[in-house]
């Protein structure tokens, strides 16, 4: 407990899911959490949870795409609290369609929030990093970006670019203290995927393709997260950490059963 005792964290994305955990951790773990995102209600949500368990945040919507915008909540953020020694790079964009049906506008979507907007983000932070003895940035990828999904290539490829963003800017963040890391979850049971299958049957089938046998959990990530973001991880840096059940250790072939039809 209170491993971020008086730090600063700032959580793009944080209205829901894996961002809403994380934000709810960071809180309990001693940390002022700002929350953001482009849906007001659920930032609400997200902060009333949070203050209602004892915890510190405030909520601020915000376009992560508006460069500016981008810039002036990080700006803001380090001037009112003094500091901003974590900043989470969590939101996305998703568009499925296949390569020969998606539109140029979807293409670059994926690209404006997993990619441009953490440069955006990066970028602001990383100065203000170096001139208080530094800080932690994470950026949330996906195992999308280190295997192949039918109708994802442009969220596919926005990740996977983001890892080697990750890589080039923990070498350049490092002589000024600042880690930055990824991690990469895997199928995890947010509003989302579960939309995505909607019946028992379609779970189960995706089941059989995780060694663990389930989805993972908002919290599950949210506690791989606190330890990249923590000093647990003091020596981690330039590093993707795969929170995925075992899926992408597997080359997808799961055990036959008995009785299993195609």
């Amino acid at each position: 407990m209170h491993r971020l005792e008086g730090k600063v964290a700032l959580v793009t994305g944080s209205g829901s899911g894996i961002g809403r955990a994380m934000a709810a951790l960071f809180a309990t773990e001693g940390a002022h959490v700002v929350v953001c995102g482009d849906r007001e209600p659920s930032l609400v949500e997200t902060v009333s949870e949070i203050v209602g368990r004892g915890g510190s945040a405030e909520s601020h919507l915000c376009d992560v795409t508006d460069e500016a915008a981008m810039a002036r909540l990080i700006l803001d953020t380090a001037g009112r609290r003094g500091r901003l020694d974590i900043l989470v790079n969590n939101a996305f964009r998703m568009t499925a369609a296949p390569i020969t049906a998606m539109s140029t506008a979807a293409w670059k979507d994926s690209f404006s929030v997993a990619l441009d907007a953490v440069f955006y983000a990066t970028r602001t932070a990383m100065p203000i990093m170096f001139e208080q003895g530094g800080g932690v940035i994470l950026n949330i990828s996906s195992t999308a970006g280190h295997a192949a999904l039918h109708s994802l290539a442009g969220y596919s490829s926005a990740k996977a670019a983001l890892e080697s963003f990750t890589r080039v800017s923990a070498i350049e963040g490092a002589p000024g203290g600042v880690r930055v890391n990824a991690l990469a979850p895997g199928c995890i049971a947010t509003p989302g995927t579960l939309a995505a299958f909607p019946t028992e049957t379609a779970r189960r089938a995706m089941f059989r393709l995780i060694p663990l046998g389930r989805f993972g959990e908002p919290d599950e990530i949210a506690k791989a997260a606190l330890f990249l973001v923590s000093d647990d991880s003091s020596f981690v840096t330039g590093a993707c950490l795969v929170a995925d059940g075992g899926q992408r250790a597997s080359l997808g072939a799961p055990a036959i059963e008995e009785g299993f039809v195609h």
